[in-house]
């Protein structure tokens, strides 16, 4: 449950962090370059939080979480607007992709 937790609020500062670089996208039709840079931003900043708290971070789980919070997001949301996601949503992406990615 901290996992989720510290990938929710990672998540949080991630989204609200993003911008866009590219031309506008839709939902479930983000620009590659977008993609790479939700990827980057995501597992850079779980392994800080990480570090931050004192753990190893465990780079297997946070590209994996990070890959599915990515995808549920793309399929809901256009990357201009994913760091307007309420934060009850975000709560239930990341408890999915906890399931998915903890459960290896």
């Amino acid at each position: 449950m901290k996992k989720i937790i510290l990938l929710l609020s990672v998540c949080v500062i991630l989204l609200n962090a993003c911008g866009t670089k590219d031309k506008k996208s839709a939902k479930g039709n983000w620009a590659q370059s977008e993609r790479k840079e939700f990827m980057r931003n995501c597992i850079s900043s779980a392994k800080k939080t990480y570090e931050e708290r004192g753990q190893q971070p465990d780079s297997a789980v946070i590209t994996c979480m990070c890959q599915f919070s990515g995808e549920m997001i793309e399929e809901q949301h256009a990357y201009k607007d994913a760091g307007k996601i309420a934060p009850n949503d975000i709560k239930i992406i990341m408890e999915g992709a906890a399931k998915k990615c903890l459960a290896r």
